[in-house]
């Protein structure tokens, strides 16, 4: 995966290691991972997802979704999920066809000290066998006789005996496996008394005696998650009711029930990274049960499951609760993942489960991207009227917005789990403000390492691999030591050097306390003719926008303010000139103006579109206009003005040339 090494950068300094953490809700973003499996091993808790990718090459998975093969991750804090890579791929499995893309939910157990691995593949259900979670995995050669079907899951009893459960044509079916756990004892039962509608993806587990079914089901349209119970793993079971609601347009959900250090824990999962319901992101939320053994529904949240260190980056934007506040998505330099938009006067959110253990800390930080106006972020303890513990002071942007690093100060000290309430406020009114990643709690005498940019690759310190993906380490600065840092770009990607507290720098000189030293990694964008469409999503760069869903299976850019603006990286004009521009767009009563800029907003516009109302947010009209463009390739915005409140859906633009 790398191509090549640049030249180690040395710095002095003394190291004592501390994971980033990573994970709120969704629970991993650096790839799609959909319909986990989780399990605990020993004192770890392990996930198995299936693995969703974008269509591509003229290949096509069933039903839209492309599924290759399987990640493991784990975790022993709920908060940072390891990824151990690939343990099984299509491509080692003898009885499916190339490229069928149907790797579709597993389930994974523990028995007599091997690891059973099972997989459905072309309405088929496989099993590979490690001496480790980890593997390596070795697939068996057929797949386990009587079994057509999807989505396998199985049931070790107190007694040792084992179940296998999956779907198969609106149904469930079960039987009893043979102690070698790839072949079935008895013929396969249907699981009866259960909704007649459409259901898969069936988790069977057992508490105080009781068997609990549980299984997605469509009865409206989109899978909601229901539960039956029994006294006998084959059932007769009986319907108890839904477990978790449908989500509106995801289609899909996938889950799993375990219970991990004394508390019971639901995965499942969505599509609020790609809003693409083939392509989907694990989360997973806090599962309780009632004295009767009834399980109480589950209210899916952005916070999830873990504690977050206040040392670590504490991802605000997957808050409790909030005034309104929005969170697109980052596509920018930024981690991957979401930020705040939408902060003004007045505006606030809760995060919970913060742990500032005994540390000592002296001062508070604070990721933002400053398109606006000044303002302060005041940091409280549980609410509204707790005790005031740090305040950060955001300077009014006097340049290109650009995401940067602001201190501010701890006004008290803190220890143990806490609650955080953030309230934003400004001498200006109702005007925004700016928008916000993460803060964190600063940990005297130490420097934090990141990675950054659109692009993948590994920074090697001291030996040790952080990938694009990974948490990186908090360094103590001790006596002087020598620290090797080395940069390596993934396959497509470059490394384009270093960054000091948001400052480009040649080399790394001595890092100083606080400092936050970031690897910026890109990926070349190769020239795009002007005479091609330029769909909207198609962007490098954007500020305060959100990507949706189009029903002719395009994507759209929605709640655009003004202000809002895209960038679209080597766009060739050729030999510049007059040219034709159509804009695709819609406007439920707002509308707005879209300006044109070539290589930088601080020119002159080359050309200006009027978007009038068209009657509704999916009323779709091209509206035409003139560009008179510069030669040769420049990097293109398109900036969104207009009134207060959200102007405009845009689909796609182009240039032709005039008649």
């Amino acid at each position: 995966m790398l191509n090549r090494t640049l030249p180690s950068v040395v710095a002095a300094l003394g190291l004592c290691w501390s994971g980033i953490s990573t994970a709120d809700n969704p629970l991993v973003t650096h790839i799609y991972t959909a319909d986990p499996t989780a399990r605990v091993f020993g004192d770890t808790l392990y996930v198995f997802p299936s693995h969703d990718i974008v269509e591509h090459d003229g290949l096509r998975g069933l039903h839209g979704f492309m599924m290759p093969d399987y990640h493991l991750f784990s975790s022993q804090d709920l908060m940072n999920f390891k990824d151990h890579g690939v343990i099984l791929h299509q491509d080692q499995i003898s009885w499916i066809e190339p490229n069928s893309f149907e790797m579709w939910a597993p389930d994974a157990v523990e028995k007599d000290g091997k690891y059973y691995f099972y997989f459905p593949a072309q309405d088929q259900i496989g099993v590979a066998i490690a001496e480790q979670p980890t593997g390596p995995y070795v697939p068996m050669q057929q797949p386990i006789a009587g079994t057509a079907g999807i989505d396998p899951n199985v049931l070790i009893d107190d007694d040792g005996t084992s179940y296998l459960f999956w779907a198969r044509n609106h149904e469930i079916k079960a039987m009893r496996l043979k102690d070698n756990m790839m072949e079935g004892a008895e013929e396969p039962v249907i699981i009866g008394n259960l909704s007649k509608k459409y259901k898969e993806g069936p988790f069977v587990f057992k508490r105080n005696g009781l068997y609990y079914l549980t299984y997605p089901v469509d009865e409206h349209g989109n899978e909601e998650i229901a539960y039956a119970t029994s006294d006998k793993p084959l059932g007769p079971y009986t319907y108890r009711g839904v477990i978790m609601d449908m989500w509106p347009d995801c289609w899909t959900n996938h889950h799993s029930i375990v219970q991990y250090q004394g508390q019971w824990y639901l995965f499942y999962h969505h599509h609020d990274l790609s809003f693409d319901a083939s392509l989907r992101s694990m989360a997973a939320d806090k599962l309780f049960f009632n004295t009767d053994g009834s399980i109480q529904k589950v209210q899916p949240t952005r916070r999830g499951i873990g504690i977050r260190s206040a040392a670590e980056m504490i991802q605000v934007d997957r808050f409790d609760a909030s005034s309104g506040l929005q969170t697109p998505i980052h596509r920018e330099h930024e981690p991957a993942g979401m930020y705040v938009t939408g902060i003004t006067d007045g505006s606030w959110l809760t995060y919970s489960g913060v742990d500032f253990e005994q540390r000592r800390y002296q001062s508070v930080s604070a990721r933002i991207n400053n398109n606006y106006h000044s303002g302060t972020i005041n940091i409280r303890l549980d609410n509204a009227e707790g005790l005031l513990i740090g305040r950060i002071d955001v300077p009014a942007n006097k340049g290109k917005p650009q995401w940067q690093t602001v201190r501010g100060k701890l006004l008290t000290a803190v220890t143990g789990q806490q609650n955080l309430h953030l309230s934003f406020t400004s001498a200006t009114d109702d005007q925004p403000l700016f928008d916000l990643n993460w803060i964190r709690f600063d940990v005297p005498n130490t420097a934090q390492f990141y990675i950054e940019g659109r692009g993948e690759g590994t920074v090697r310190i001291n030996g040790h691999d952080y990938q694009h993906f990974e948490p990186m380490p908090l360094l103590t600065i001790n006596d002087l030591h020598k620290l090797e840092l080395e940069a390596q770009p993934a396959d497509g990607s470059i490394f384009t050097g270093w960054k000091i507290n948001d400052v480009s720098v040649n080399q790394l000189p001595i890092i100083a306390n606080g400092d936050r030293i970031s690897a910026v990694f890109e990926k070349p964008v190769p020239a795009r003719s002007i005479h091609q469409r330029i769909e909207a999503a198609s962007f490098q760069v954007s500020d305060g926008v959100v990507v949706e869903p189009v029903a002719n299976g395009t994507e759209q850019i929605g709640y655009i303010n003004s202000g809002d603006y895209l960038r679209y990286d080597n766009i060739d004009f050729g030999d510049g000139g007059e040219l034709r521009l159509t804009v695709r767009a819609a406007s439920n009563g707002v509308g707005g103006t879209i300006l044109l800029y070539q290589g930088s907003m601080d020119t002159t516009p080359i050309a200006q579109v009027e978007v009038s109302d068209t009657g509704g947010w999916d009323q779709w009209q091209s509206f035409v206009s003139q560009a008179t463009s510069k030669q040769g390739q420049h990097d293109l915005y398109v900036k969104f003005t207009g009134q207060q409140g959200f102007l405009m859906n845009y689909n796609w633009l182009e240039f032709s040339q005039l008649e």
